[in-house]
């Protein structure tokens, strides 16, 4: 039997070493080749790795082995681990971080490792006892098998010591012999039979670790880069939000948030970059939009993150709402503006940068403000507070009793056997900008949104019910606002459910 070996010559990380996982187009392909992929039965076979982003984590595997059949034309193997990996990814939504956090459930560090099956065709001559009394097996040729194959064994005479056949391990070898981890049984004729399945895990045989992260990939960004546009080591990378901030350029805007307002922004701490041992968010307030040259008022402040606390590759939470930097000694309010920089103890402003433009609440509605999932897997918010609107939902499921002779005046004919009971929302921002329309699709499309209370501190999940959402346009409606529907994610308690 020839020995075979399969290579692995293209891989998630030969793209970016930070990649998408979650939705339909975050496809984490490798490709397999055996130059013999044609024999009998043949399957590359895969298992997926994986393990935390904090120091000290253990590496893991998924108990499932998948096996891969070779494609008719090439013989290559392509397997995609997002399903595998994104299953053990979720989110961190934590609107009042005070400083920086990281963000455990949103991201891993992953690799594979692969190997192959086939029908090898052996033949055994007989059996062979060994000291210790394991089971060996003797060939007529060299057969080929090495130490740690997964064989099985199929006996032509199952009337004798059937309980060799099946699955065993290989654990020693010479060139017309192998010693199996199977017990050996009495025989005093020659035993025969077949190995019709050969499994091998070559010794080195682990792909590149990368890391994979809760957001998505979309259609037309099959090609593209993510580490070198989000990840810290590059120059200016963004935050992960899609909001149109456009710092530093013409089309520069400055995002509402009101004076209790929490919110966070997500990054990549890369650890690739290890000369970022401290990172530091810069906070700059303004009189006057600082888009139109508005001069810094009231100084500037600084707040540092050593990332060598959760270990080097991670996924981090920034507070930046005015509520979230009160609560680390940085006072935002009493100024029209401010922005916040993210940047290293030597460069403050090398990295993403945010625009907030703090204003009064005048609705006479209650705000309702909402976070949710965005596209690049950390949370964005948005202020409800025009006209909204409760309406209660219920099911109710029913029954006639039969009403007995001479019953009294108040007993029930029809009777309420169950109940399901929900709250039923309607919400409008306030005046919005073609861009913010844009960016607010995400909203609609969002897996994950919540109503953040911002006076108790706490988060209740809802599903948005729109099915659909007409992208508004300066062209044709000038001014407009965003009205979201939405129920809670969970039913009302009644006496019925």
């Amino acid at each position: 039997m020839a020995l075979l070996s399969v290579t692995c010559p293209s891989e998630p990380a030969d793209q970016s070493y930070w990649n998408p996982c979650m939705g339909r187009y975050s496809n984490l392909w490798y490709t397999l080749v055996c130059a013999s992929s044609s024999i009998a039965d043949f399957k590359y076979l895969v298992q997926v790795n994986y393990c935390g982003l904090t120091a000290g984590s253990v590496t893991q595997s998924f108990p499932t082995i998948y096996a891969v059949p070779p494609r008719p034309v090439t013989g290559n193997g392509f397997f995609d681990s997002h399903e595998a990996i994104s299953s053990l990814l979720s989110y961190d939504l934590q609107p009042t971080l005070a400083g920086f956090g990281t963000t455990s459930n949103s991201a891993i560090n992953t690799n594979i490792n692969y190997g192959f099956s086939f029908n090898p065709g052996l033949t055994f001559s007989d059996t062979l006892w060994n000291a210790g009394n394991w089971l060996g097996l003797t060939f007529s040729q060299a057969h080929g098998l090495t130490t740690n194959d997964i064989i099985v064994i199929n006996k032509n005479n199952k009337t004798l010591n059937g309980q060799y056949d099946g699955t065993a391990s290989v654990t020693s070898t010479t060139t017309y012999s192998i010693i199996t981890d199977r017990q050996f049984g009495s025989s005093s004729v020659a035993e025969t039979g077949l190995i019709t399945s050969l499994t091998r895990w070559p010794s080195i045989s682990y792909t590149t670790t990368f890391t994979a992260f809760n957001a998505t990939r979309q259609y037309n960004q099959v090609a593209l880069p993510f580490d070198q546009l989000y990840t810290q080591n590059y120059s200016q990378a963004p935050f992960l939000t899609n909001y149109p901030f456009n710092v530093g350029t013409s089309k520069q805007s400055a995002k509402k948030v009101f004076t209790n307002d929490n919110e966070t922004l997500s990054f990549i701490n890369d650890g690739t970059d290890v000369s970022n041992s401290v990172y530091t968010l810069t906070v700059n307030t303004y009189n006057n939009d600082p888009k139109f040259g508005g001069a810094t008022a009231g100084g500037t402040a600084y707040y540092a993150y050593n990332p060598y606390i959760y270990g080097w590759d991670s996924r981090v939470d920034v507070g930046v709402g005015p509520n979230n930097l009160k609560n680390i000694g940085i006072m935002v309010a009493g100024y029209n503006y401010y922005k916040v920089s993210l940047g290293t103890a030597s460069s403050r402003y090398c990295y993403g940068s945010a625009v907030y433009n703090i204003v009064d609440n005048c609705s006479p509605w209650t705000n309702i403000r909402i976070a949710f999932l965005n596209k690049l897997g950390g949370f964005d918010y948005m202020n409800f507070n025009y006209k909204s609107k409760n309406t209660i939902q219920t099911e109710k499921t029913m029954f006639k009793r039969q009403l007995s002779p001479g019953y009294s005046v108040g007993q029930r004919e029809d009777t309420v056997l169950s109940t399901k009971s929900y709250d039923l929302w309607t919400a409008s921002t306030e005046w919005i900008t073609e861009a913010e329309g844009t960016w607010l699709k995400e909203l609609i499309q969002s897996p994950e949104a919540y109503i953040v209370d911002d006076t108790n501190n706490t988060t209740i999940p809802i599903i948005v019910s729109d099915t659909s959402y007409e992208v508004k346009s300066q062209l044709l409606e000038k001014l407009f606002c965003f009205t979201l529907n939405y129920k809670m994610a969970f039913q009302t308690s009644t006496q019925g459910n």
